[in-house]
């Protein structure tokens, strides 16, 4: 800051003709305080006396003063008046409670002590001998409770329901765990005198709406408040899966209502029935439950959804149990259920209906173009597809095309759904729809069960490609996620990053499907998976990466070589490769003497020479029978992939 002399200041004010006179301001009570501080705390009592009046200097600030002065000095008797009365305990105990500014802070000193004499009976002897009695008018009489005056602020005893009693417990209560221990503590709150009722206890309690209204439509009374907490701990438990003791008080609940209140016994049970599938999904099946049982609860469940009209499951309850039956594979059962236009259980059964077909060898197309003309709207521009339709005069009239599910319930259900054969059939639907939309057939995605679904999509126009390829990564990035080893989704996965232009993922995930089906190349690479198209995206993509050399070994893997491909690649003066590091992995010889006569145009000696070795290893003779020289481009095939794996996984 800048400092200016009061004397020079004078001086110019009245070189410039002011005539104002210079008022100083005087210091804050916390300036002050500063400038004691660095004295050696100089008349420190009397500024905190005065701060007791006027309440200038922050708690924050004095309590770092306190920590200072109790360096110095030992505790003072009265540390703990500094809470109701700050920072006095810092004067001599003969001023630690000077000055005493009103009468209510009077009182509610005087009753604070007096509860602390009621808390510790024996603290009035060590307030006696310090002398704080007398300097606040007190007797020791004066601290029992039946002498407390009438305009006391506090209480004259501590009521059972204070922090130390009820609410103690009620932390417990929101804390706790162990089923046991929270029947133990619902029913000391309630015993307790000047409780109040549990559901006031935890706002973030949160039930479903059904069993919120029942619970609210049961006389006020300590029974509703037990069952409140009891189903809302509940609730809570299987949100942090605890299943175990979730469905103990839920249990609980259902036995203590069976009788009397059966509509509520009646939700209860739906709620351990979807605790019970919700733990079925989480643990993926690796838990104590009777399969024949699941089946049996989750079809009663789907009846009732569509009979039962005075407690009815819940629609995420029948959705549930729809993926619960496509998980188990119950396909007979899905085809049985009654959907009644209800978008998740013709989801189901569709789907049901196509896997049942499949596994029984039929051609399964009657099921699958109900399911594609089912799902197929969802993707239409704003959500809405027309379609013609002839009427009886002969005329066409557009019809708007209504679909069984939303993209966000899709995508729902898709993210519950563990069965490997519904998920392939998923992503065949999606890749077939993305490969028609997009139509260009140098990027198609490769799919399995390509013939269950039409070839074309009347009025094309009116779809968008957009919400396909979002849909289509999504699914793929959860079944790769729940099944990283699946080869074919690898492959679906690299072949629609390389549509989108992304190489590097692209090569990476056919590097992954490779590792995966033939034990880290240890086997040869299945034809059925890596033929020629395939291996020709890869090709194509080491090009755009610039990893020529790389590029053209990989042309040795094709059925017939493409040598144009090979010689453009290896003729590129720049890669990103390490070129000639790459050399040994080749077995093809017209390739090894195209890559001699390059460098011998451009006199780079050291690398002619490395190759002419390569060219003299004795299994790459061209009059060696054809079991030897498969055997060497066998070892090369899988020594190059090696080092592609290790490059880019």
């Amino acid at each position: 800051m800048c400092q200016v002399e009061e004397a020079k200041l004078k001086g110019y004010c009245q070189a410039c003709g002011i005539t104002t006179p210079i008022v100083s301001t005087p210091e804050s009570l916390q300036e002050r305080l500063v400038s004691s501080v660095k004295e050696g705390f100089k008349d420190l009592v009397k500024l905190l006396q005065e701060d007791n009046i006027k309440r200038e200097i922050s708690l924050p600030i004095r309590s770092e003063i306190q920590l200072e002065v109790l360096k110095k000095m030992g505790r003072g008797p009265c540390l703990i008046i500094h809470y109701l009365y700050p920072a006095s305990w810092l004067a001599v105990p003969d001023q630690c409670l000077k000055p005493l500014v009103t009468t209510k802070q009077s009182v509610n000193l005087n009753a604070f002590l007096r509860i602390l004499n009621e808390l510790y009976p024996g603290i009035k002897t060590a307030l006696k001998k310090e002398g704080i009695l007398s300097q606040l008018n007190l007797q020791l009489e004066d601290l029992e409770p039946e002498n407390f005056p009438a305009e006391s602020v506090v209480p004259a005893s501590i009521p059972e329901g204070s922090l130390s009693g009820v609410g103690h417990l009620e932390g417990e209560l929101l804390a706790a765990r162990d089923p046991n221990t929270i029947i133990t503590l619902v029913s000391q709150i309630q015993s307790a005198p000047g409780s109040r009722p549990l559901c006031s206890i935890n706002y973030k309690w949160e039930l479903s709406k059904s069993l919120t209204n029942m619970l609210k439509g049961m006389p006020a009374g300590l029974q509703r408040d037990r069952l409140y907490v009891y189903v809302s701990k509940a609730t809570e438990l299987k949100g942090i899966k605890l299943f175990a003791e979730a469905r103990q008080l839920f249990r609980l609940v259902e036995e203590e209502t069976r009788t009397m209140l059966p509509w509520l016994s009646s939700a209860v049970h739906w709620e351990l029935l979807h605790l019970d599938l919700t733990e079925i999904l989480e643990t993926k099946g690796n838990c104590d439950f009777s399969r024949q049982e699941i089946i049996q609860q989750t079809s009663a469940c789907v009846r009732a959804y569509h009979r039962d009209k005075d407690t009815p499951p819940r629609r995420d309850l029948v959705e549930l149990c729809a993926v619960t039956l496509l998980n188990l594979q119950e396909w007979e059962l899905l085809c049985q259920i009654e959907t009644r236009r209800d978008g998740t259980l013709q989801f189901a059964s569709l789907l049901g209906s196509i896997c049942r077909d499949l596994c029984t060898n039929k051609a399964g197309r009657f099921s699958a173009t109900g399911f594609w003309n089912g799902v197929l709207p969802m993707f239409g521009r704003g959500g809405v597809v027309y379609q013609q339709k002839r009427l009886s005069s002969g005329a066409a009239k557009d019809v708007q095309r209504d679909g069984i599910l939303s993209r966000s319930s899709f995508m729902a259900l898709v993210q519950k759904i563990k069965n490997s054969l519904v998920l392939t059939i998923i992503l065949s639907f999606l890749t077939k729809v993305y490969n028609i939309l997009k139509d260009d057939c140098s990027s198609e995605v490769s799919l399995e069960y390509g013939e269950l679904w039409p070839t074309v999509i009347e009025r094309q126009d009116d779809y968008s490609q957009t919400p396909v390829i979002e849909c289509l990564q999504a699914t793929l990035l959860y079944a790769l996620t729940a099944y990283p080893n699946h080869h074919y989704w690898l492959k679906t996965q690299g072949d629609v990053l390389f549509a989108q232009g992304h190489y590097s993922g692209a090569l990476k995930n056919y590097l992954s499907a490779a590792v995966v089906t033939t034990d880290y190349f240890s086997q040869l690479l299945p034809r059925g998976i890596f033929d020629d198209q395939l291996i020709g995206k890869m090709i194509l993509c080491c090009t755009k990466l610039h990893c020529h050399t790389q590029a053209a070994v990989l042309c040795q893997y094709q059925e017939e070589i493409n040598y144009t491909t090979a010689f453009r690649a290896l003729s590129e003066r720049y890669c990103n490769d390490s070129c000639d590091t790459f050399y040994q992995h080749i077995w093809d010889v017209s390739l090894l003497e195209y890559l001699v006569n390059q460098h011998v145009r451009r006199g780079d000696v050291e690398r002619r020479r490395t190759l002419l070795r390569l060219m003299g290893n004795l299994e790459l003779n061209i009059n060696n029978n054809e079991e030897i020289q498969h055997e060497a481009a066998n070892i090369r095939k899988g020594r190059f992939l090696r080092a592609l794996a290790h490059q880019y996984l």
